[in-house]
Parts: structure tokens; C-alpha cells; sequence
């Protein structure tokens, strides 16, 4: 952890100082821009897609280093059509973040640069597709997102997965994950006779993973069918619950501090109980399954940062931080992402190279601390800068502490 140390009382104008020649598409009903594709296809790296509220088809940041962020109070659902967001091929040194967006699924491949994902609720559109899937990604951090797998449909026996992540590194801070619901049964003699199984919540395959203050479910079993038991009708059992952490390949590691794998609910059996013409409830779905690799818990509890994405010079920047009382809470704010796992202060540092360090406060007996830091005018012609930023927390023993991160983007008035 490298920190610079700065008075107390300093401000984020110290955080402003280089700015980033970043250019600013806006995107909403009468903007610029009325689609995220077109915005994203004629963005260069660096730039911040600002969307406005708004229903919006799913896009693909393909190359090309971008941030993709709701405006500050904005409602942005990316749920036209599949509603997919893709991410790929993002060259190392660079990053791509997402913030305040609602979609059906999220994808990522091939990146050897970073993606930030903060503040994202994703509820999966297929059961042929985990609700967010990753693939040789070198670099991804989600932050205080909520994730569901899609739901079965009748006669699929399927569901959807949370999350899949393979052959990649990826932190889980602050986050809800849940496997679909498995699908419904129907009557013998059409198909299907049982309720299918709920989702995996996480799986990991050959891949290294951090999960910090994140609750992880198996997705609910599917209920089985109603019968009479006549005329050809008869009652179908329910499906078992999803797991929570399924873990495969050798080279895995699950790293877990302060955070919950909970097995699915089983589906309720079609019928009626205690009628003759019942058919049992699922089974509960297991906590967690580990085919291979290595899953240790960490001590201590975890620390969570909320913040606001966007913010404007001007104004000011909110910043909660959550976590034990006594800890002293510093944010450190720095231009690059990096992800390396501190064994030393059990948690993941998710920015790279010196950063500023600014004193917010020391937690009190509500549990969290907060401060309002000034956000200072932007240099002449910059329409935006943004900063990676991660709490430091430093406990009564002096024991450091990482908090969850997120990615500001600081925006010039006029937009």
C-alpha cells in the first residue's frame, strides 16, 4: 500500500491536479446521444458516457477504455430487448467502469486492463446464461451491486447463476448474489414432472476471487405442479435448492471475509398436504460445494464505502464509511486501478500506484462515519476527471483495514 499523506482537513482539490483530457457524451431523450451503443462506438478511451433516465437496449464496449455511469438521481434500466452489457478486449493500463446502471446480464472477456462495476443491479434475461459471466479478465471489482439469475421456465429444468467467473481475478464487496429461481413443474404425463433445481449463486472455476461483506445465495427451487390425482392429474415434488459457492479447477482460490454462502430453499411439493394427493418439498440447496482449489475465511469484518458515482465541481462528495467503532478512516483516491491481494491487512487494494490520503473521521458508536469533501472547479476546458477511490480504515490495534471502492467522476458545471 503505497499512501502519501496529506493534512487532515485537506480537500479533494489536491485530487484534481492532473486532469484527464476526457471528453463527455450525454445520453437521454433529447441529448446528443439516444442510445449507449451509438455513445460508447464514438467514444475514445478515457471518455464518460453520462446517461440521463431512460429505458436504453443493452450495449458492448468492445477496445475501447470507457466509463458508462448514470447521472447523479437518474433511473437508467438496460432492459430493452436481452438487455446485455458486454466488455471485451480491453488493453492492460486501462480500465472501464459501469455505475448506477440496471440491466439483465453483463458479460466480460479477454480484458488484461480493468472494469470497475459500482452500484449495479443485474437481473439475469436467460436461464442458458449466468445473470454476470467472466472470462480471462485480469482485473474486475463489484461493488455494492445486486445480482440475480434468471428464472426457470416450465419444462426447462433450468435456471440461471449469479455470477460465473473463470480463468480470472474478481473482488465481491459489499454485494447481494442469487441464483434464479428453478423452474416450475408440471403435471405427469406433460413433460417435466418436478420443480427444477435454483442456480448456483457464485461459481468459480480456475480462478481467484476476494468476497468481502457480500451475502451469496443459491437461487429457490422450483414448486412443483398442482394435481387432483385424477383423471390423469397428479401432483410433481419441488426442485432442490441452488448452491451457494461451487468451486472447480486447481488453481482456485475463494478468499472470504465477513461474508455468507447460504444454499437455496427447496420448492414446495405440488397438492395438497395431508390430502393423499401430495408430492414432497425440494431439498435445501448446499452451502457450499469445493471440487477443487483452496477456500479460507478470513478474520475480521469487513468495511464498506458509499459515496456518490458523479458529482460536479461545486458541489460536494458525500462519503459514508461503515465498520467497526474506534477505526480511524482515511480515503485514499489515486488514477489507476490495480488488484493485488494484501495478505497482511486481509483485503484486496484496488488502485495502483501513490495516492492521496485524506482523513474523513473516526467511527463513532453509530457505526459509521461521514464527511461532505469539497469538490473543487475543474481546470479551463476539462469536462471531467475521474479518480479511483478506496477507504482505508485503521482499527484499535493499528491493524489496516481496505474498504470496498468505487470510481468517481468528477464533471464540469455546465453539464
Amino acid at each position: 500500500m503505497i499512501l502519501r499523506s496529506t493534512r487532515a482537513l485537506l480537500t479533494l482539490a489536491t485530487i484534481a491536479t492532473v486532469p484527464a483530457l476526457a471528453d463527455v457524451k450525454v445520453v437521454g431523450p433529447g441529448q446528443p446521444f439516444t442510445s449507449i451503443q451509438v455513445a460508447v462506438s464514438s467514444a475514445s478511451p478515457g471518455d464518460i458516457v453520462l446517461v440521463k433516465s431512460g429505458t436504453y437496449g443493452g450495449f458492448t464496449i468492445d477496445g475501447v477504455a470507457v466509463s458508462v455511469v448514470a447521472d447523479v438521481g437518474q433511473i437508467v434500466m438496460v432492459t430493452a430487448g436481452t438487455g446485455s452489457i458486454g466488455v471485451q478486449n480491453i488493453p492492460a493500463g486501462s480500465f472501464v467502469s459501469l455505475s448506477g446502471l440496471s440491466a439483465r446480464s453483463l458479460s466480460a472477456s479477454s480484458m488484461l486492463g480493468s472494469l470497475r462495476v459500482n452500484g449495479v443491479h443485474l437481473d439475469g434475461f436467460s436461464v442458458l446464461v449466468p445473470a454476470a459471466r467472466l472470462e480471462n479478465c485480469a482485473d474486475v471489482a463489484f461493488s455494492s451491486c445486486q445480482i440475480t439469475g434468471a428464472p426457470g421456465v416450465p419444462n426447462s429444468q433450468a435456471s440461471s447463476g449469479g455470477i460465473r467467473v473463470q480463468s480470472s481475478k474478481m473482488a465481491l464487496l459489499g454485494c447481494s448474489i442469487t441464483g434464479g429461481w428453478g423452474s416450475p413443474g408440471v403435471p405427469t404425463g406433460f413433460g417435466n414432472t418436478t420443480g427444477g433445481p435454483g442456480g448456483v449463486g457464485l461459481a468459480v472455476v480456475d480462478a481467484e476471487v476476494f468476497v468481502s461483506g457480500c451475502t451469496i445465495e443459491g437461487g429457490v427451487g422450483g414448486d412443483g405442479a398442482f394435481g387432483t390425482c385424477s383423471g390423469g392429474s397428479f401432483p410433481s415434488g419441488g426442485g432442490d435448492g441452488g448452491t451457494g459457492l461451487l468451486v472447480s479447477g486447481a488453481s482456485s482460490i475463494v478468499r472470504r471475509l465477513d461474508s455468507t454462502f447460504v444454499g437455496g430453499a427447496g420448492g414446495f411439493g405440488g397438492g395438497i398436504p395431508g390430502s393423499g394427493c401430495a408430492a414432497g418439498d425440494g431439498s435445501m440447496g448446499t452451502n457450499e460445494v469445493v471440487n477443487g482449489g483452496v477456500v479460507s475465511t478470513l478474520p475480521g469484518s469487513s468495511r464498506q464505502m458509499h459515496r456518490l458515482d458523479v458529482v460536479r465541481e461545486g458541489a460536494s462528495l458525500s462519503v459514508r464509511v461503515d465498520g467497526p467503532v474506534g477505526d480511524r478512516i482515511y480515503l485514499g483516491a489515486a488514477t489507476a486501478t490495480g488488484h493485488v491481494f494484501q495478505p497482511s491487512v486481509n483485503g484486496v487494494q484496488l488502485y495502483a500506484g501513490p495516492a492521496r490520503r485524506i482523513f474523513l473521521g473516526t467511527i463513532g458508536g453509530s457505526g459509521f462515519v461521514t464527511a461532505a469533501l469539497p469538490i473543487p472547479n475543474l481546470p479551463a476546458g476539462v469536462l471531467s476527471i475521474t479518480r479511483q477511490l478506496q477507504a482505508v480504515a485503521v482499527d484499535a490495534s493499528n491493524q489496516t483495514w481496505f474498504s470496498s471502492s468505487d470510481v468517481l467522476v468528477m464533471l464540469d458545471s455546465s453539464l
